[in-house]
């Protein structure tokens, strides 16, 4: 939604998946709000979980020659 140029024109799919989405929250407001929330709550904790388990280690530092040094 952050990426949306209402001054362009949109995709007409985008637009039936936004009204579509909003007519669920009025005739069913509770459920898909509760889901909603839950998706965007559980879309930030498996970022985090795919951050944390596919962050590369760091190579190790090369030796170092006391020659190098002088």
């Amino acid at each position: 939604m952050k990426g949306i140029n209402l001054r362009q024109p949109q995709n007409f799919r985008w637009m039936i998946v936004i009204g579509l989405v909003m007519a669920l929250i009025l005739f069913s407001s509770q459920y898909v709000l509760f889901l909603l929330a839950l998706v965007y709550i559980l879309s930030g904790v498996l970022a985090r979980l795919s951050f944390v388990f596919r962050r590369p280690t760091a190579p190790p530092p090369p030796p170092q020659d006391e020659a190098s040094h002088a």
